[in-house]
Order: C-alpha cells, then sequence, then structure tokens
C-alpha cells in the first residue's frame, strides 16, 4: 500500500499530487481504516481521531466508521468489555476508575454501563482491591507494618478503591496482622 492511499487528500496536496476523486477519498480512508484495525479493536472516536489526523475529511470518516460499524468492525461495546477484561485481569483497578479510563478514550456511556453490568459479578470493590493487595504485597513485605499498611492504602486509593473499600480491604487481607503478630511473639 502506497504512503499517499493511507495519509489521505490534505497529504497529497501538500506533497503537489493531483487530487483524488471523492470515491478514491473514500477508498483511502477505508483502507486506512482497516489498517488501524490490524492490531485489534479499536474506539470509534480513537479511530475517527487518527483518520482526521491523517487528513481525511470529516464528512468521509463518518461515512466509514458507519460502514464499519455496520460490518462490526468498530464496535465500543466489544471493545469496553475487552478493555475491562484485561484490566481485571492483568491492573486490577475499581469500578469508577474503569469507568474513567473508558469515558478518556471516547467510549459511549451505555457501552460503558452495558459492559460494567457484564462484568458486574467481578467488579466486587472490596474483593478486587484485596486482589492488588496480594499482587502487591512484596513490596511492601520488610517495611514497618505501619508504613506498609500506609503504602496500601495509598495505592488503593490511586487505583480509585472508594475509602470504606480500601478499610475493609485492608482489615481483612490479613497482609500486616501476621507481621504484627510475629514482631509481638519475638519481643
Amino acid at each position: 500500500m502506497r504512503l499517499s492511499r493511507v495519509r489521505g487528500e490534505a497529504n497529497r496536496r501538500d506533497r503537489g499530487l493531483p487530487s483524488s476523486t471523492p470515491d478514491q477519498e473514500l477508498e483511502s480512508a477505508r483502507e486506512a481504516a482497516l489498517h488501524l484495525l490490524a492490531p485489534g479493536l479499536r474506539t470509534r472516536h480513537h479511530l475517527a481521531r487518527l483518520l482526521a489526523e491523517r487528513g481525511y475529511q470529516a464528512a468521509v470518516i463518518e461515512q466509514v466508521l458507519s460502514r464499519l460499524t455496520e460490518l462490526g468492525l468498530v464496535n465500543d461495546g466489544l471493545y469496553a468489555e475487552g478493555f475491562i477484561r484485561r484490566r481485571l485481569r492483568l491492573r486490577p483497578r475499581s469500578p469508577a476508575l474503569l469507568r474513567l479510563e473508558l469515558r478518556a478514550r471516547g467510549v459511549p456511556e451505555t457501552a460503558i454501563e452495558t459492559a460494567l453490568e457484564a462484568f458486574a459479578g467481578q467488579l466486587d470493590e472490596v474483593a478486587l482491591a484485596r486482589d492488588v493487595l496480594r499482587r502487591q504485597a512484596y513490596r511492601w513485605a520488610k517495611l514497618d507494618p505501619e508504613v506498609a499498611r500506609r503504602r496500601a492504602i495509598g495505592a488503593l486509593r490511586r487505583l480509585g478503591f472508594s475509602s470504606p473499600a480500601i478499610i475493609e480491604a485492608v482489615r481483612s487481607a490479613e497482609l500486616f496482622s501476621g507481621r504484627n503478630a510475629e514482631s509481638e511473639e519475638s519481643a
């Protein structure tokens, strides 16, 4: 694929090449969008931004995205579900922070709510916070228990967990209580 076809009409004009027809512009934008979708799903908002950066007109972008949506190649709902699934598996976050991250990626609110509902059973905030504590416990293993507790609370706050969930997770995680018991026995 030639670079001029991927970069769009504005790029052709900038380089002094003859202008393409509307059909050629539409085909070029479609090919660019498919190329951008090759690595995986993207949001409609993100694709529109990337195509605009490549110099395509808004009307052409809308046509291409509408057609790709009809074909099921652009689906913000599937993107949101995949995003939440990856986050829960690799980097757990609170449901509130997941919602903010999806909004920042341009996912419509209805798609966000549907995706969060699909994972409702896995989005217990206290259980997610405990999971984060278990995964990150090695970071605080050699610290004083009180310092470790404060750092754990700070880490959970940065991941968007609510105060009640943080308190319950830290209280029930037993990551800090075991060291307290050991230090009291040795004293």
